[in-house]
């Protein structure tokens, strides 16, 4: 049935007018673009670097951590692969508690300099160093984590 009103409305969108009217340069708006105040450009560039590498040591892991739980411990419970990201989440909440009174850069300094090691531990999990290291990572990617993306504000 589903199908069915999908051919229907797809039907209905192929002989619908459009109802705008088409404007000069209207392609050339679609380019995005970022502007920001001179005086504020620098710290913008700084924490800009810090967030990109967190949510993309975040998407990484995400994406990898329960293959590489069961990669490198195959006899391990199926729920150890979900244990790595309880780990992550608590060590980002004891990040909030911990960091409550820093300096926002300060915070957010030293959480983008836990996203090498934190990649390293989690990577050296492959190389005979086991669990241990995969559960490192996972604490250090969630300093990183939090210090970064709630203290850069």
């Amino acid at each position: 049935m589903p199908a069915v009103l999908f051919a229907v409305q797809t039907a209905a969108v192929t002989f619908t007018a459009e109802t705008a009217r088409p404007h000069a340069g209207a392609l050339r708006s679609l380019r995005p673009g970022l502007a920001a105040p001179p005086a504020a450009r620098r710290a913008l560039l700084l924490a800009d670097t810090g967030v990109v590498a967190v949510w993309a040591l975040g998407g990484f892991c995400s994406s990898l951590w329960p293959a590489l739980v069961r990669l490198v411990a195959p006899g391990a419970p199926q729920a150890a692969g979900g244990m790595v990201f309880f780990t992550l989440t608590a060590a980002a909440a004891l990040t909030v508690w911990a960091l409550r009174r820093t300096a926002p850069h300060v915070a957010a300094t030293g959480g983008s300099l836990a996203v090498v090691p934190a990649t390293a531990s989690t990577l050296s999990g492959l190389h005979d160093a086991g669990l241990p290291a995969v559960y490192g990572g996972a604490a250090l990617a969630g300093i990183a984590f939090d210090a970064v993306s709630r203290r850069c504000v």
